[in-house]
């Protein structure tokens, strides 16, 4: 059975809880192997891809407007 760690990481809701935001998001793209991906050293869209839908789900829906158009 895969465990899922996102439910770990707080909904980023803006300024106000952005510091444990980051700090939990980094371990969690730690824990999955994805942090090339946010360093810029990855080249696999796949796994840009992955990175970019785990930090997606981790908003709350009101920030989605700032982020659809992210790469």
């Amino acid at each position: 059975m895969a465990v899922s760690y996102l439910s770990s990481v707080p909904k980023l809701l803006g300024r106000e809880n952005y510091e444990e935001w980051s700090y939990a998001m980094e371990n969690f793209l730690v824990l999955g192997g994805l942090m090339k991906c946010i360093d810029g050293s990855e080249s696999d869209t796949v796994l840009i891809g992955k990175a970019k839908a785990k930090i997606i789900l981790s908003l709350d829906f009101s920030l989605y407007v700032h982020v659809r158009e992210a790469t």
